[in-house]
């Protein structure tokens, strides 16, 4: 896993489409931690909305 490039973080408006992601990250990069974090999101509007971010992480360190 070290030097292999996986998604910088996504974003996601849901719980449900959050752990999703999470899931597909997963199963792609078994030996990852993904996490999950709650926090506000730009719209396009120039407000923020609620959502989540997911982090991988390998060796304690997100790529």
């Amino acid at each position: 896993m070290k030097g292999e490039i996986v998604n910088t973080c996504m974003d996601a408006y849901t719980r449900d489409g959050a752990i999703r992601c999470a899931e597909i990250l997963q199963s792609r990069h078994p030996d990852c931690e993904i996490r999950i974090t709650e926090a506000l999101i730009p719209n396009e509007s120039g407000l923020f909305d609620k959502g989540f971010i997911v982090f991988p992480f390998t060796d304690d360190v997100p790529f």
